[in-house]
């Protein structure tokens, strides 16, 4: 098995929806040449087709138990469908799950479906919740919880898939996507206030509003704007929208394909760092603002060689980590002096913070930017590991033999909440930055993904 390989199958672990767009092209082109992972992916979907037709229960806290109790000791984990690369290993494999959903609604009959109530004073404070993906409604949706797991909210609630939330850098509203609007990406913002944590009125304004895929939503540092990537002129560009779904603006207007916006911090100025190929290899660009109704000024490239995925802006706005493919052809991850490279154009150079034959992918910086949580495939799965800015200090933070992804740090830097499937499916974990309290926040038979930490 190729390193190739391993990369695409981590990323068929995941929905496609939590892809960035360099990770939706590798494996579109990979499928397409690899016979046994276009068997995994196939296995994949029919085993989210199943997925979504077995009802989903909201459970109250009481129910889980009991549930959980009576079915203790069964363990089916998905990635054992990576052992499948025939259609026969398949079509075992779905009967299985068919199987194990029956067993699981004849478990269910007679349960309550209702929630529980949420005390009024269940969050009180800022950095106490944490949103995610559920598909336990049979679709994507949006939830809020506190950081110990009480207190569960349902906070979007349509037929279609609505994931990928973003937090307000004030935490009073999220930006996230859906697809409410006939089966299209959209990118909508909702208030998230109330007692309770609900979402308060008015209803969630979809800021875009067009028949094309609209996805990546930025904030701006003070909350007013956001930027995201859109397909509507037949390629990816940069656009940018008032917070009220007015003065929508593109940014980069070039036949290339331009993705990955994320905003810098206001500590280091006015810009939008993207991804583009337009030089011919992937690199990282930064928009100048602020622009005017007509556009923005040129991008201008900050690395010299091949350089793509999420620009990571560290929390004072200096330096952006970033994937690069190295010398001997390692996925690494890089870090960059944006003055330095403002200075010299495209001619600054970076530091290399990793150096191994596997994959490693930057995710979150700590608050204080002294630190960076990535995943990588180096263990032979993906794990989170943590490394200090300069490169030193290489923690392992994850050991299991499942898949650990989509870290996200919690606003005082103590703990780290993240996506894994050692449970069979896909739950939210919670740990402490040295690797202990490990502890289990969802608990719910369905796939459970993409923590995002309230500021």
């Amino acid at each position: 098995m190729t390193n190739e390989c391993k990369t695409v199958r981590g990323l068929l672990a995941l929905r496609p929806d939590e892809w960035s767009d360099p990770e939706r092209r590798l494996v579109q082109g990979h499928l397409g040449t690899c016979p046994d992972c276009a068997a995994l992916a196939r296995a994949y979907a029919e085993q989210d087709r199943l997925i979504r037709a077995t009802p989903r229960l909201v459970l109250t806290p009481a129910q889980r138990a009991q549930l959980f109790s009576r079915i203790q000791g069964t363990t089916v984990r998905r990635h054992v469908y990576t052992r499948l690369s025939t259609v026969a290993g398949t079509t075992l494999a779905a009967v299985a799950l068919v199987a194990l959903a029956l067993g699981l609604l004849t478990l269910l009959q007679g349960m309550d479906r209702r929630t529980s109530d949420v005390p009024a004073s269940a969050y009180p404070r800022s950095g106490s919740r944490i949103t995610f993906t559920s598909w336990r409604d049979g679709n994507g949706e949006i939830y809020l919880m506190g950081t110990d797991g009480a207190g569960l909210i349902r906070l979007t609630n349509n037929p279609e898939r609505d994931s990928d939330p973003v937090w307000s850098p004030d935490g009073t509203r999220l930006a996230f996507v859906s697809w409410q609007d006939g089966g299209n990406q959209e990118i909508y913002v909702a208030q998230v206030g109330g007692a309770k944590g609900e979402i308060a009125s008015p209803e969630p304004i979809n800021l875009t509003n067009h028949p094309a895929t609209d996805e990546a939503p930025t904030w701006s540092p003070d909350g007013t704007q956001i930027a995201f990537t859109s397909w509507r002129d037949g390629n990816q560009e940069i656009y940018a929208v008032n917070a009220d779904g007015t003065g929508l603006t593109n940014l980069t207007n070039d036949p290339a394909e331009d993705s990955s916006p994320a905003w810098s911090p206001p500590a280091g100025g006015q810009w939008i760092a993207f991804t583009s190929v337009r030089d011919g290899v992937p690199g990282i660009y930064v928009i100048p603002a602020p622009w005017t109704s007509a556009g923005a000024a040129a991008p201008i490239r900050l690395t010299s060689g091949s350089g793509g995925g999420d620009s990571l802006w560290s929390p004072d706005g200096k330096r952006i980590a970033f994937v690069s493919k190295s010398s001997n052809g390692n996925t690494e991850i890089y870090m960059l002096d944006v003055a330095a490279a403002l200075e010299g154009s495209a001619g600054a150079e970076s530091v290399r913070l990793t150096n191994n034959p596997a994959t490693d992918v930057p995710i979150a910086w700590s608050p204080e930017g002294t630190q960076l949580a990535f995943e990588t495939d180096r263990d032979g799965n993906w794990e989170i590991y943590i490394v200090n800015a300069d490169g030193s200090g290489l923690t392992r933070l994850t050991a299991d033999p499942a898949e650990d992804r989509a870290p996200s740090w919690s606003p005082d830097g103590a703990q780290i909440a993240f996506a894994s499937d050692r449970d069979g499916n896909w739950e939210i974990y919670v740990v402490n930055t040295d690797g202990s309290g490990l502890t289990n926040l969802t608990n719910n038979p369905a796939d459970d993904s993409t923590p995002a930490w309230q500021p």
